[in-house]
């Protein structure tokens, strides 16, 4: 892992500054000598944000160096949602299945199935919309050398129609229901791999307590 100097610094002042890093090493100092991937799994360990780190740097510097560091490619949590909406056009009313296939990366501290170590990471996420095509009875294709009766399909919203059509609150009721998602699969991640479970007053300090009570 390549770290530029000026923000290896500020990592380093981090790590070396944490209240709980002498339970990692016996002395501060010896941060210094840890390899660049070795310090990043250690201000993992302690919860330090790694984006908060290096935020003096600048807002460019920072995000581009935690871009190369966590990917929006590479989300921690990836799952579908699946939810009806209920259409009513010229009096005529359809409801319309829906699903949205989503990749998330919280802020809290979270455990890596993949590297199977604990992490925390600048919060992102990403989704695409889809709805299932209901054809009409007497619909047909010609397929496989015949017609054929038209088959259900989920079809991509490419255009975003459908989730620019969802209200503001119902946007938000999604990206809450992806984060507790995510946190409840972290909570069986933590538990299958012997860690101890997270801290729900620490991950959603800035959140309702309704939210933590729902996760």
């Amino acid at each position: 892992m390549k770290i530029p100097h000026k923000i290896r610094n500020l990592v380093r002042r981090e790590v070396r500054n944490h209240p709980d890093v002498l339970q990692h090493v016996g002395q501060r100092s010896e941060v210094n000598n840890l390899t660049n991937d070795g310090l990043v799994t250690l201000a993992d360990n302690l919860g330090i944000c790694l984006f908060d780190a290096v935020r003096e740097l600048g807002h460019g510097i920072a995000h581009s160096w935690f871009d190369d560091l966590s990917p929006m490619t590479d989300p921690a949590f990836e799952g579908t949602l699946e939810f009806d909406v209920d259409l009513t056009v010229f009096g005529k009313q359809k409801t319309v299945r829906c699903r949205i296939e989503y990749g998330f990366t919280p802020a809290w501290q979270f455990f890596c199935t993949r590297d199977h170590r604990l992490k925390i990471r600048l919060e992102s996420s990403s989704y695409g919309i889809s709805y299932l095509r209901e054809p009409f009875p007497e619909e047909t294709e010609y397929r496989d050398g015949v017609f054929a009766k038209v088959k259900t399909e989920w079809i991509e919203d490419e255009a975003g129609f459908l989730f620019d059509f969802l209200p503001a609150d119902i946007q938000y009721r999604i990206n809450d229901e992806i984060e507790k998602r995510s946190w409840n699969k972290d909570q069986e991640n933590r538990k299958s791999h012997g860690m101890p479970p997270g801290d729900p007053e620490k991950a959603f300090a800035d959140r309702t307590d309704d939210f933590m009570k729902a996760a």
